[in-house]
């Protein structure tokens, strides 16, 4: 089996682990699979969403990777070092992440709370097939189509791994909307069960490999994103607000 079809099966344990995950017992699907060579390696975006989706379930980052220089790209020691990832995935306030929503094609949200009212969320589009560019990766010839006259990620060379995403080969990018009442209200320190939250400054952790940056304010469902086949978008929700539904 290629990885992603793997790593979707090992994905599926982490659901419904949420309430019983905890330290001493966290739920581990497996060590992460980023920036390794194999036939049908991980994409660069399917890369970022492992380890985001990872990050988000509390579960151990475990890697097997050689980082000597010229073995391992720069961009995969960056994910590894975020410090934004990092954190999120080391805190524990009750709950330890798991799948909140589903919508078709593929499309998920992730989440679990933080510190200071916060929350981590990933938007997941599950749907769709990156591709590659078969001139620079595909090392055995195998010539396995994907998409729109691209091809799998087949690596033999561990500085080859990930290999990067061709939008215009790969199909099944979606549009995805956060909407803000998928998320317990009560992560966001409201007392009522009626309230709701408004808006809330958002941060994109993988908005680079090494350092995320702030984009902004959004009222619920005034952020949404073009999500890649097999990519997703690891954010933090901060400073909410929040009001009380009429009765």
């Amino acid at each position: 089996m290629q990885v992603w079809g793997r790593l979707m099966d090992e994905l599926e344990s982490l659901v419904g682990l949420g309430l019983i995950s905890q330290p001493g017992s966290w739920g581990f699907p497996d060590y992460l699979q980023v920036g390794k060579p194999m036939v049908g390696s991980l994409t660069w975006e399917e890369s970022k969403t492992i380890l985001a989706i990872w990050s988000i379930c509390s579960s151990p980052l475990i890697i097997s990777n050689d980082v000597r220089p010229g073995r391992v790209q720069q961009r995969v020691l960056d994910l590894f070092l975020n410090n934004e990832m990092l954190a999120v995935n080391q805190q524990y306030h009750g709950f330890a992440g798991d799948r909140l929503w589903t919508a078709p094609f593929g499309q998920e949200v992730w989440a679990k709370p933080l510190a200071n009212k916060s929350v981590a969320v990933v938007m997941f589009n599950r749907d769709g097939e990156p591709c590659t560019d078969v001139a620079k990766y595909n090392p055995w010839h195998r010539d396995v189509a994907c998409g729109n006259g691209g091809f799998q990620c087949d690596v033999s060379d561990p500085i080859d791994a990930p290999c990067t995403d061709v939008p215009h080969l790969s199909t099944g990018q979606q549009a995805m909307t956060l909407d803000y009442t998928v998320l317990p209200v009560a992560w966001f320190g409201a007392d009522s069960s009626a309230a709701v939250v408004t808006e809330c400054d958002v941060f994109d952790v993988f908005a680079t490999a090494r350092v995320g940056q702030s984009l902004g304010r959004f009222p619920s469902r005034g952020f949404s994103a073009v999500i890649p086949p097999h990519g997703s978008r690891f954010l933090i929700l901060a400073n909410c607000s929040t009001t009380v539904k009429p009765s």
